[in-house]
């Protein structure tokens, strides 16, 4: 039989906001099935559904739009949409038309793992939202022949900013790397098939930058550095415009902060007559368990 129309992606609604920006989407049932076989038996007899752990994996360069909601510990949410276009062999079937398909997460939890910020290219967030059972609908709920709300667009682009350590900027920057640790617990009960509810067990936050400026050695040593709780590290996602970068004084810009930890050397790389790069890795820390340890401030300057 042959095939004249196909499904694309198309945007995830939340209920604060909207990712119009996504690629690499998979929808996991996480399903576990477990065999069993009747004594003495070599071949399975029966089979059944253990466990299911559905989940929503992306990537999105929407970076500012997802740290201004969600952050280093995820967020709660609710009536959540996923949605697939039709398409033809030439073009996509038109936003208002009654023949695309929809996946409503009625419950669940919205982490994020890595967000990449290079010096060229775009930055990059992977994103997951683990699906619970709201004590109704089950995890993923299927609907086709539904339109497709808004549209879509390319709404941001961002690159590695500046980075500083306690205050003293770190120069040619090529790479800023960060990454919640993140774990979730899944829990349910009464043997039913479907968590109820999406726990974090904890995070471990981790900013990795890449730079051309010697600072392993000399400057953090052997043994590093502690960051000092006022200034600590501070790293800049750059807005990016059609034409050039926006300007610094330009509240378009997104900052990181972590106040506390330490800033170890990684290792200090080179290959033939290319630029020696330095690798620096900050474990972001806190005082108290009521105090992030990494937060963000979008839509600001680069001070």
């Amino acid at each position: 039989m042959a095939v004249t129309t196909i499904k694309r992606l198309d945007k995830l609604v939340f209920p604060t906001f909207e990712l119009r920006q996504v690629d690499d989407v998979r929808w996991a049932s996480g399903i576990t099935r477990t065999v069993e076989r009747g004594a003495g038996s070599t071949v399975p007899n029966f089979s059944f559904v253990d466990q299911f752990a559905p989940t929503i994996e992306a990537n999105t360069p929407q970076v500012r739009t997802l740290l201004s909601a969600v952050p280093v510990n995820g967020l709660g949410v609710v009536n959540t949409n996923a949605y697939m276009k039709l398409a033809t062999t030439t073009a996509s079937v038109g936003r208002a038309v009654t023949t695309h398909d929809r996946i409503t997460v009625t419950l669940g939890l919205l982490t994020w793992n890595t967000i990449t910020f290079p010096h060229r290219g775009r930055a990059r967030a992977q994103l997951s939202l683990a699906a619970a059972f709201d004590g109704v609908n089950d995890p993923f709920v299927p609907a086709g022949g539904v339109a497709l709300p808004g549209s879509v667009a390319v709404d941001e682009i961002l690159r590695a900013g500046p980075v500083r350590v306690n205050g003293t900027a770190i120069p040619g920057v090529q790479s800023i790397e960060v990454s919640s640790g993140v774990q979730l617990r899944r829990e349910g009960g009464d043997g039913e098939e479907f968590p109820t509810a999406v726990i974090v067990e904890s995070i471990e936050p981790v900013v990795t930058i890449q730079t051309l400026t010697p600072v392993n050695w000399l400057t953090l040593g052997l043994r590093g550095v502690a960051l000092n709780g006022a200034t600590g590290l501070e790293f800049f996602g750059r807005a990016i415009g059609s034409e050039a970068p926006f300007a610094n004084a330009v509240a378009s810009h997104l900052k990181g902060t972590a106040l506390y930890g330490s800033v170890d050397p990684v290792d200090t790389s080179g290959d033939g007559t290319a630029s020696v790069t330095d690798t620096l890795r900050v474990t972001c820390t806190s005082p108290t368990e009521e105090q992030l340890p990494l937060t963000f401030v979008t839509g600001t300057q680069i001070t």
